[in-house]
């Protein structure tokens, strides 16, 4: 018997519609950088979103900056930046489907 597990994908894309951004009140000339991520129906996973700035001597991460995540323009939830430039966020997707956030 063959077994069909179905897999909800995640898609975080700034520029589509399901995006984390700056909240209201921050200035920042910062690139927001999010991977996809793969889960299935009532199984948590974990958006991030990274926000870094070019500096002289490279790349960093900016620190302590919060995040509002959006699916389908609904604001679903808000966490800040890390030493790194990296915002987490728990969520558990209710259907499968490609979700943009």
């Amino acid at each position: 018997m063959k077994s069909h597990i179905t897999w909800l994908s995640v898609i975080l894309i700034g520029f589509c519609g399901l995006l984390a951004m700056p909240s209201a009140g921050e200035d920042s000339e910062a690139e927001i950088f999010v991977p996809d991520v793969l889960s299935s129906p009532r199984k948590e996973v974990i958006l991030q979103a990274r926000v870094v700035e070019d500096m002289p001597d490279g790349t960093t991460g900016l620190i302590d900056k919060p995040l509002d995540f959006y699916l389908q323009g609904q604001l679903i939830g808000q966490a800040k930046t890390d030493e790194d430039g990296w915002a987490r966020l728990k969520f558990t997707p209710k259907m499968r489907g490609n979700l943009q956030l």
